[in-house]
């Protein structure tokens, strides 16, 4: 008996099996992960060099011609595009289709290290990184008003912290911020008076516990670096630091050889949103997650979040990729 006349004689079973089928595949749309770009090995990578205070020209001559021709020697090399700019070099290279890209990154990044010794010595390391796809941002959240630029990183700040808690998000990247710096400016005659070096101011800064967000010391045209633990909230608890104690009784304070100045540091990323200073969140998920699940998770804690923050501070999405996947599985 053929099939088509089992099907006629139990119409029954045929009814049946066709709302199970049926079953099956509304739980799998409901359960099926989405993704707007499936996870591939693909044989992409990315080389950046910084090299502060350089010209593009500098860049070009001293950074990537020692780079390509060190490129050039790779077998599975397909494509090399490189762009000078001011202070930075990138690379971006392509290998062939077939090519083993676990390997193709190994070989890359030791020629790379070939090229780095040709690097003027103001130039730092070059990072290689092999493109992700999955980490593409599925969210680009901006953060505008009435506030400085200090302001909205101190509030888009917290909503990384907020949002980095979410389950199943990757990574919460922000551009367009600045931090707030200290610098002590000693005065190198009052310090020789008093006869230590300015590497014990810094020891002893460091020693008294202050939580200062970052800053020089500069003596003589050089800065060294400050990094401190504690809870540093006022400028006073910094320039009241004692530095020197006399053997006759006498203490000698931090303000007494320098100058100390509260400032921000050059940003190193700028954003802007419709013509207006802004601070960019670029949230990306883990791979496998449910795009469209963990987007409304994000949407709704950032509604929660902003309802709390300031008159005045806005918000606005500029791209979204459930969206995208949404449009394009309302075609199917």
């Amino acid at each position: 008996m053929k099939l088509t006349e089992k099907a006629i004689d139990q119409p029954i079973l045929v009814l049946l099996l066709g709302l199970f089928i049926f079953i099956l595949g509304i739980a799998a749309s409901i359960t099926l992960p989405l993704e707007a770009v499936p996870e591939i090995e693909v044989p992409y990578a990315m080389v950046v060099t910084s090299y502060r205070g350089a010209a593009p020209a500098e860049i070009e001559s001293e950074i990537i011609k020692p780079i390509e021709e060190k490129l050039i020697e790779l077998e599975d090399l397909e494509i090399v595009r490189t762009f000078a700019l001011q202070g930075m070099a990138f690379c971006w290279v392509q290998f062939l289709p077939d090519s083993d890209t676990e390997r193709s990154i190994d070989d890359l990044r030791e020629k790379i290290s070939e090229a780095e010794k040709e690097f003027p010595d103001e130039a730092e390391a070059p990072v290689v990184k092999e493109l992700d796809f999955s980490e593409l941002p599925i969210l680009i959240l901006n953060l505008f008003g009435d506030f400085d630029t200090f302001e909205l990183t101190r509030y888009a700040e917290r909503l990384e912290d907020e949002l980095e808690r979410i389950p199943g998000i990757n990574d919460v990247n922000i551009f367009g911020s600045i931090e707030r710096e200290i610098k002590v400016l000693v005065d190198p005659d009052k310090l020789e008076a008093i006869g230590i070096p300015v590497t014990q101011i810094l020891g002893i800064i460091q020693q008294n516990n202050l939580n200062m967000p970052g800053g020089n010391i500069t003596l003589d045209g050089q800065d060294l670096l400050i990094r401190t633990k504690g809870k540093f909230t006022h400028l006073d608890q910094l320039e009241n630091v004692i530095v020197f104690s006399s053997p006759f009784g006498g203490v000698t304070r931090l303000r007494d050889i320098a100058r100390i100045i509260d400032h921000y540091e050059d940003p190193q990323t700028y954003s802007r949103y419709n013509q207006q200073n802004s601070i960019t969140l670029l949230i990306s998920k883990r791979y496998g997650e449910n795009i469209r699940d963990v987007t409304y998770n994000i949407e709704k804690k950032v509604a929660e979040l902003i309802a709390d923050y300031p008159t005045g501070l806005r918000f606005e999405y500029s791209a979204r990729q459930a969206t995208d996947i949404e449009r394009q599985n309302s075609q199917l």
